[in-house]
């Protein structure tokens, strides 16, 4: 049996990378407060830039030859987009939550399957016409044959369509409810 190779690690090379790594973190969070993202969520998008920063360091093919500056300003724009559209998401639904049970004297009290209803609602009004038909049948306990049938699909397209709207669901947090 062959002795594993030593690998020299110096303390100071681990405190310069550590360095970096932090004012990395600082920078990108300069940039997340220009969006405007409440702090609550501020965190939470600078860890998802900083993976998906990692991420393209570990493969550079997906950058296409662009420049690091380049490829990290669009991270950010992308994470933050997508965190400042999951905020409106979450104010409608309060919204609409509070439009509910506006009626009541003693104040809201929460129902969870309220508020999953309406975010269900907003997911599936997201999908497309096929993407809805194809969640109705399947909620309806429509064998998948049958859906096959009427919208003119092969099993396999049907099965890549099924997987794609778990994928959407599963992003938005609404898996829970999803089966095999």
């Amino acid at each position: 049996m062959s002795a594993m190779p030593m690998v020299n690690v110096n303390n100071a090379d681990v405190e310069l990378e550590a360095e970096k790594q932090e004012q990395l973190r600082i920078q990108v969070r300069r940039k997340v407060r220009r969006f405007e993202i409440n702090d609550a969520e501020a965190d939470q998008v600078v860890d998802e830039i900083l993976d998906a920063w990692a991420g393209f360091l570990l493969d550079p093919v997906k950058a296409g030859g662009s420049k690091k500056e380049a490829v990290l300003h669009g991270i950010v724009s992308n994470c933050c987009k997508m965190a400042l559209r999951r905020q409106a998401r979450n104010r409608a639904r309060d919204r609409q939550y509070a439009e509910a049970y506006s009626n009541e004297k003693s104040g809201p009290s929460v129902d969870w399957d309220v508020c999953h209803r309406l975010d269900v609602q907003d997911a599936l009004s997201k999908l497309t016409l096929r993407d809805r038909l194809i969640c109705e049948a399947l909620a309806n306990g429509v064998p998948l044959n049958a859906i096959e049938v009427r919208l003119g699909l092969s099993r396999h397209r049907l099965q890549a369509l099924i997987e794609s709207i778990r994928e959407r669901f599963t992003a938005l947090g609404l898996d829970g409810w999803l089966t095999e």
